[in-house]
């Protein structure tokens, strides 16, 4: 088949070009889906709180802490260590990281014992206790539920068993 004139040629792609676009919209929208709306959260009147719940981030503690040695019993209890020693007690985050500002500094008593009253952020994963006196260094983690009222903080130091 020959075209014959510029009539022709216009009628022929005109109609090809609509056969190919009708062609590709009625497939396309046969396989349109549906789409579910998301979800809204509930509004804030709408929100249930027990009246028991915790709405506090800090938790207050109080506890005595005694040095002891690890290594020296006295009577079948761990021997006190004596002396003053820097009490600093850091936090360590959910990254096992130790927060370098202390949320308690203090000096024991004589008898390497002293008693702290902290308030301690939720969000820390435990407590890092640090003794320090003249070189003799102590450390230890703990969850913060254990500090109990008399902790017995265990340290890598000798004493002299005749005190």
């Amino acid at each position: 088949m020959i075209l014959k004139n510029k009539a022709q040629i216009i009628a022929l792609l005109t109609s090809s070009i609509i056969f190919f676009i009708t062609g590709c919209t009625s497939s396309s929208e046969e396989t349109v889906e549906q789409v579910s709306q998301p979800q809204t959260s509930p509004k804030l009147h709408e929100v249930m709180v027990p009246d028991n719940f915790n709405w506090s981030t800090h938790s207050e503690v109080t506890s005595g802490i005694q040095l002891v040695s690890n290594y020296t019993y006295v009577n079948d209890t761990y021997a006190s260590l004596g002396g003053h020693y820097i009490i600093s007690i850091h936090g360590v985050d959910q990254n096992n990281k130790t927060i370098t500002a202390p949320v308690f500094t203090g000096m024991s008593n004589k008898n390497a014992y002293i008693n702290i009253k902290i308030s301690i952020p939720g969000e820390l994963k435990m407590l890092e206790i640090r003794a320090t006196q003249n070189g003799n260094n102590c450390q230890v983690r703990i969850e913060p539920q254990y500090l109990s009222p008399n902790y017995l903080m265990g340290c890598n130091i000798f004493v002299n068993s005749d005190r």
